[in-house]
């Protein structure tokens, strides 16, 4: 089907794809039946403050198959769903629901949290049938070996392993595509707040939109050339996918900028896998470079003191010191993890004098004081 003959309004802003904007309730309809022959499709949508308060007004697909008259994988069809209005989602056909609601049509997403947020508490739309790229992406990165991520418990705010924006992901898996580079470049100087209220949409927010959809659909078979998974992970992918879809949609309230738990729990990325068990299946992972020991930051601090603890051949000096900044910066550490220094300094040969101020080590005056102790007692005749 040519642009021609759906009469859509088409806008080639660049040689790598077309872009389709639908805008009318006729164009609508025609593409809607043209996108239901696809059983694999890149989705996204685009709002200012995306959630279930902040306005869903964009809404782009991307076929990955070739089917039917849907045979231009190169064609990208973005929605202006503040035009369109509620119709869009409507429960008569045509309608773009059903095939956001069909499971057994796979929606490929990146980050679809926000996106299933404001589908369902804004159009009664419940997001199913997705392959979240950033599950899949980890599970690609343990399949290769590496560990799984995981956050320290013995640090409060420290170690916790961060989901990759879409940046990041590209520049690990597209380096080599100097569009997509361009476009993830200039994507970080474009003002994101009043973009996408303003109508017409500008040329920027169609680049934008379609940009972002396609980038998906580039990473999503970078990431299938790995070759299929092992069942436990793909198994895995399966699940968390689902869970993408209703991680921030099923909450009682809406996520809220201002809580430290809140913003933990939208950046931070939590282990698909149980990384002992992936461990006895696919044998051990690539364990993380240790970091390098300066600026007394409170994880090189703490991976240096459980290093030195563990191996009893340490200058007790060395070790004394990390153990004092530990139990000196309740702040930074849990108690849980006083409990573990505490465990592994009991186990090395320190010196009386040092077990001593172990016990009860003394206050700093500044909580960002640190203060080299020196021997402190390293001979038992001190």
């Amino acid at each position: 089907m040519s642009t021609e003959e759906a009469g859509l309004r088409s806008l080639s802003l660049l040689e790598t794809f077309n872009t389709v904007l639908v805008e009318s309730q006729q164009e609508f309809e025609r593409v809607v039946k043209a996108l239901a022959r696809h059983r694999i499709v890149a989705f996204d949508s685009e709002g200012s403050n995306l959630s279930r308060k902040g306005d869903l007004t964009v809404a782009s697909f991307l076929g990955l198959d070739n089917v039917g008259e849907c045979n231009d994988s190169a064609s990208v069809y973005l929605f202006d769903v503040k035009k369109l209005g509620k119709s869009a989602f409507s429960d008569i056909a045509p309608s773009l629901k059903p095939l956001l609601e069909d499971p057994n049509i796979r929606k490929i997403t990146f980050d679809c949290r926000q996106d299933s947020d404001a589908l369902y508490h804004q159009f009664g739309v419940t997001l199913r049938g997705v392959r979240e790229l950033q599950v899949l992406e980890q599970a690609v990165r343990i399949n290769s070996g590496e560990e799984v991520p995981t956050r320290n418990p013995y640090l409060k705010t420290s170690n916790v392993p961060f989901l990759k924006s879409m940046a990041n992901t590209a520049q690990k898996y597209l380096s080599d595509n100097k569009e997509v580079m361009k476009w993830m470049a200039n994507k970080q100087t474009t003002p994101h707040d009043t973009l996408w209220e303003h109508r017409p949409l500008s040329d920027r927010a169609i680049n934008y939109a379609s940009w972002d959809v396609y980038t998906i659909k580039l990473l999503y078979e970078k990431l299938h050339e790995v070759g299929e998974l092992p069942e436990v992970l793909e198994r895995a992918v399966e699940q968390y996918s689902a869970r993408y879809e209703s991680a921030f949609r099923d909450r009682a309230t809406p996520l809220s900028s201002y809580s430290a738990e809140d913003k933990n729990f939208k950046v931070e990325e939590v282990p698909i896998v149980d990384p002992e068990a992936i461990s006895r299946i696919l044998g051990p992972r690539t364990p993380k470079s240790f970091p390098s020991y300066k600026n007394l930051k409170p994880l090189e601090k703490w991976d240096s003191a459980v290093k030195n603890l563990k191996n009893p051949t340490t200058d007790k000096s060395k070790a004394f010191n990390d153990v004092l900044f530990v139990l000196q910066h309740d702040y930074w550490y849990t108690s849980e993890g006083f409990q573990e220094i505490r465990r592994l300094a009991d186990e090395f040969p320190f010196t009386p004098k040092q077990r001593g101020i172990i016990r009860n080590p003394p206050h700093l005056p500044d909580a960002d004081d640190y203060g080299d102790y020196g021997d402190n007692g390293g001979s038992d005749s001190d």
